[in-house]
């Protein structure tokens, strides 16, 4: 099945465009993320230590839906040889103006490039994909999932993050439930959803399954009762 983003892209290619134009990524602030990425990176790497006793080493990275490549620019500065990739062609003209050290392409999350799909590595990052995050598919998102495991390396780790619907999130999202039973836990490990409000708040480092486990619980409660937004991180780690 394949489906028409469009519908749900229509403002930020306004966005998008506007920023492009005028070289002012200002008015992005509020559709993408720019800032706090190194402690969103913190909180995976903590995850991975935690659950999988696993130390992530810089390798070759995939920034699914990168927007302007902030988190790319992120993985980057810690050494990782990033590829960030994008359906809206402005965004990647954007990002290309302020990372030429970095590859970027354009390219639809659903359909991957040929490029894209020839390389492995060593993580992937999906955070805030549409077709994770606005569609209500679990077959299709499930084997789209393994698509993606297909180009990940063994001893790689895929990073599933987004906004839990919610206070102010209108859409589905990916049922991890149905996803958990789809994987073959024989080839996987994986973790999650886990929440991050506290923790990027509070900037603690955690180390241990069950300090994480608490400020994420803790993390739910007060983005709902506070009406922010759900973050929340999916970890699955290829053996």
């Amino acid at each position: 099945m394949k489906y028409d983003w469009k519908k749900f892209t229509a403002k930020s290619d306004l966005r998008y465009k506007s920023a492009y134009l005028n070289s002012n990524t200002f008015d992005l602030e509020r559709h993408n993320i720019l800032k706090d990425g190194e402690i969103e990176l913190r909180f995976i790497e903590d995850i991975s230590m935690a659950y999988f006793k696993k130390d992530l080493k810089p390798g070759k990275a995939l920034d699914v839906a990168c927007g302007i490549g902030y988190m790319s620019e992120c993985l980057d500065a810690r050494g990782y040889e990033v590829t960030g990739f994008d359906i809206n062609s402005d965004a990647i003209s954007i990002a290309k103006s302020k990372n030429s050290n970095i590859n970027f392409l354009t390219s639809d999350a659903s359909i991957l490039d040929e490029s894209i799909l020839k390389e492995k590595y060593d993580l992937i990052l999906a955070r805030e994909v549409h077709c994770f995050s606005r569609i209500k598919d679990k077959i299709y998102q499930n084997d789209l999932v393994n698509t993606y495991l297909d180009i990940l390396n063994p001893g790689g780790t895929l990073i599933i993050a987004h906004s839990r619907m919610g206070i102010d999130t209108k859409f589905p999202s990916i049922s991890y439930k149905s996803l958990i039973e789809s994987l073959d836990n024989r080839r996987y490990k994986f973790t999650g959803p886990l929440f991050m409000f506290l923790y990027k708040h509070l900037k603690i480092p955690l180390s241990n399954k069950f300090y994480i486990m608490l400020q994420s619980n803790i993390s739910n409660i007060l983005a709902f009762i506070t009406g922010r937004r759900w973050i929340e991180f999916f970890i699955i780690y290829k053996d």
